[in-house]
């Protein structure tokens, strides 16, 4: 893979990107249109795009039980690498569950599964789609706590917040991959042509979200970019280091080392928005990570994911 051609990927998205940013700015799409937008990808185009998969994969039952449980235990172990190194970080009390948060979550919806299918196309799109069931699993219990305690809210375990369309649409998949089953004729057609939508509408949602912050006060925390480097670039580096002697599928390391190289979860965001804390350091790393991954990640596809061949 070489690194003019990811760049080249990339570009596009960023293009993408930069459309939904100027038609932000230009009043064409408003925060609540990015709203709606985002329930639209979520709950409708990804999982048509998902289910449009199952066309092209020959993964084993083995493959598919793999990348399941490879992405619940490099979770576990970004969890645990996060409640050690988050220490030492210099930070607050109150934001080091900021910190611990992005250090295991990435952006897979919005970023991971577009990029996935502009690298490697639809046969290692659902290796990408079923990671959202370990990670939303998660995400929803670990990463929704952080912010609830970072808040001083009551951080109980809502079951309700972990079954959602995304997850069901992910189980919905695995269940179908497992007993080999396609879809064909005109269901295929539509999930396809609905599938197509993702890439450019996740995109546009994303340049248009980053335009509702302000870019004054962007620049003034110095350590949120060093962090932000580690976080694209040391990380998944690590984490391939771990995949790269075991006797898994090439095309399935890849998959699980370019995911933890996406930018910081918008859901992060969310949850600093619905228990009042740590909302302007949330909302600026995933902007920085958001714009440096632009350049990080076709840096990775090529250095990092080159010597596994795909």
């Amino acid at each position: 893979m070489s690194f003019s051609y990811v760049l080249g990927k990339m570009l596009s998205l960023a293009i993408m990107m930069m459309l939904g940013f100027a038609a932000h700015k230009g009043h064409i799409l408003s925060a609540k249109t990015n709203e709606d937008l985002s329930k639209l990808a979520v709950d409708i185009t990804t999982p048509a795009m998902m289910l449009a998969s199952l066309s092209a994969t020959k993964a084993t039952r083995s493959d598919l039980l793999i990348i399941v449980a490879a992405g619940a235990v490099i979770c576990g172990v970004l969890i645990a690498a996060a409640e050690l190194i988050t220490r030492f970080f210099p930070c607050s009390q109150k934001e080091r569950p900021v910190y611990k948060y992005f250090l295991v979550f990435t952006n897979n919806a919005f970023m991971g599964l577009p990029v996935v299918l502009m690298l490697w196309g639809e046969k290692a799109l659902l290796y990408a789609s079923l990671l959202n069931i370990p990670i939303s699993i998660l995400m929803f219990s670990y990463g929704m706590w952080q912010y609830a305690k970072a808040g001083s809210d009551d951080p109980s375990f809502s079951l309700r917040k972990i079954i959602n369309i995304p997850i069901i649409s992910a189980v919905l998949v695995l269940v179908l991959a497992m007993f080999s089953f396609k879809f064909t004729g005109v269901l295929q057609d539509t999930f396809q042509l609905i599938g197509d939508a993702t890439v450019p509408l996740s995109m546009i949602i994303i340049g248009s979200t980053l335009a509702e912050k302000p870019v004054k006060g962007i620049f003034e925390n110095r350590f949120l970019y060093l962090f932000a480097l580690i976080r694209l670039m040391i990380v998944p580096a690590v984490i391939l280091g771990i995949l790269y002697f075991l006797p898994i599928n090439p095309l399935i390391k890849g998959v699980l080392v370019i995911i933890t190289a996406m930018p910081g979860s918008a859901t992060g965001v969310m949850f600093a928005q619905m228990h009042s804390v740590n909302r302007t350091i949330s909302s600026r790393y995933v902007f920085i990570s958001t714009v440096l991954s632009v350049i990080t990640i076709p840096v990775m596809s090529v250095i990092i994911l080159s010597p596994l061949g795909i």
